[in-house]
């Protein structure tokens, strides 16, 4: 018991005394605050999550800025990643509102979506409307509902994955259609 007390309070010492850099570090990178704030968050939660030795500041600096690196490129690379999908979206979106059917089509859409989301499980469900619509950050989310910001990542990941693959079959589904359709 004591351990753990002891734990805690190096955990309260290094987040008082690394947070605004490992703030201002990530923001280097990300350039948006909420995004380099949820950073923070989760690299005090791994390192809350990890065994780490205290005792030698210099080893235990570095480590908190290597994991700061990486989790920091590995979010922008998810970042770019979703921004290449959304413009692909985008740049579709725009070439089928050519015509009255093609706005037909961008509705079907929009309701495949919708049923994509609706099949999700009503937690998941939740969390992927109020970060997704409502524009809530994860770490809100988490706040609002009273969960861990894990379970909004995880929820979110998961929620992203499902409806990717629903939509993934819609897609498969009319290209079919368009192609025959050329055929005829």
């Amino acid at each position: 018991m004591e351990s753990d007390s002891l734990n805690i309070q190096q955990l309260h010492y290094l987040y008082e005394a690394y947070e605004q850099r490992i703030y201002a570090f990530a923001l280097s990178f990300v350039k948006v605050p909420h995004i380099a704030e949820d950073i923070v968050q989760d690299v005090f939660v791994k390192v809350c999550e990890m065994d780490i030795d205290y005792s030698n500041e210099k080893k235990l600096q570095s480590f908190l800025f290597t994991i700061t690196r990486n989790h920091t490129l590995n979010k922008l690379r998810r970042t770019v990643k979703e921004k290449e999908i959304l413009s692909e979206i985008k740049a579709q979106a725009i070439q089928s509102n050519n015509d009255v059917w093609e706005n037909v089509k961008g509705m079907e859409v929009q309701g495949h979506l919708a049923r994509a989301i609706d099949t999700l499980p009503p937690r998941r469900r939740e969390i992927y409307q109020l970060c997704k619509v409502k524009g809530l950050s994860y770490h809100q989310t988490a706040e609002y509902l009273g969960v861990s910001y894990q379970t909004v990542n995880s929820q979110m990941v998961k929620a992203i994955k499902s409806i990717r693959e629903y939509m993934s079959h819609y897609y498969v589904a009319r290209m079919v259609v368009l192609v025959l359709f050329w055929w005829l």
